[in-house]
């Protein structure tokens, strides 16, 4: 990595002038002349199939810095393995009774408790790196840490909020981000009453009930990124969870928009089209 640090510094990423960036900056009140900086760590966690078939996965959690640029971060030495989380199946061989989607939920942040136990502790406490390489320059900084976002699929990030993965008309929030009934998905007069979601909307009731958490469409299960330390972001995992390019682009307002023009030219009438978009 050390001819990558070399090059001069032409762009500003979003991370460097962002709002998360800025404000994260102003709350932990940095000191220049301690020569601190702030470091935003990436996660990348997504499935792989270890079979022919996809009938047995293995889900790793990859870890990279912020403070890498886009070159850096696209080589493997960039980043680290911290986690494999097993697959799903393997608990239900070695439990005596069916499983639950809740199991499967409760499984993962238990292990994400684990692997994230060295970087709760870390971020309480300043780091120092006495050759921290930079534009051809070695300099001596202490670093803090916090999380910026996961990088994921639309499943695991639904996961990762404890949310429910089910999509289907009977589930009343659609959305991981936002508590916009599904209802109201597609009619922009609603949509911008609504907030976003915070840890403080899953605190237990004083009798707390299975209906309490089915009416959130959230599982009850203690979320592991509620302990760590994402910077200035107050809804936690539910807003460091982007949607992926894929989904939002390509399955989203790009096939939306395409469908739209199909039904233009084959004149589908109105009353036809929800059965269309059914097929």
């Amino acid at each position: 990595l050390g001819d990558v640090y070399k090059r001069q510094v032409q762009t500003v990423s979003e991370l460097h002038h962002g709002k998360w960036w800025r404000e994260s900056w102003i709350a932990a009140e940095f000191d220049p002349s301690r020569k601190e900086i702030l470091v935003p760590v990436i996660f990348y966690m997504d499935k792989i199939n270890l079979d022919t078939h996809g009938r047995l996965s293995l889900t790793p959690l990859n870890m990279t810095l912020g403070i890498f640029n886009t070159a850096t971060r696209r080589q493997n030495d960039a980043w680290e393995t911290i986690y494999f989380h097993p697959d799903s199946s393997y608990h239900k061989g070695l439990n005596q009774r069916k499983t639950q989607p809740i199991d499967n939920i409760e499984n993962l942040h238990r292990g994400l408790d684990i692997a994230l136990s060295s970087l709760k502790s870390q971020c309480k406490r300043q780091t120092t790196f006495n050759r921290l390489p930079w534009n051809g320059q070695l300099y001596k900084v202490n670093m803090k840490f916090a999380v910026a976002f996961v990088i994921g699929d639309t499943e695991l990030h639904d996961q990762l909020c404890c949310k429910f993965g089910a999509r289907g008309s009977n589930v009343k929030f659609f959305c991981r981000h936002c508590k916009c009934p599904t209802d109201h998905l597609i009619n922009p007069q609603y949509q911008s009453s609504y907030q976003l979601w915070v840890p403080g909307d899953f605190n237990e009731p004083d009798v707390p009930s299975l209906e309490y958490w089915k009416s959130l469409s959230h599982h009850n299960v203690t979320n592991s990124f509620y302990n760590i330390n994402l910077g200035m972001n107050p809804h936690n995992i539910h807003f460091a969870t982007p949607g992926k390019c894929l989904h939002m682009h390509q399955l989203g307002n790009a096939k939306r928009a395409i469908e739209c023009f199909e039904n233009r030219i084959k004149h589908v009438p109105e009353q036809g089209r929800a059965s269309e978009r059914q097929k």
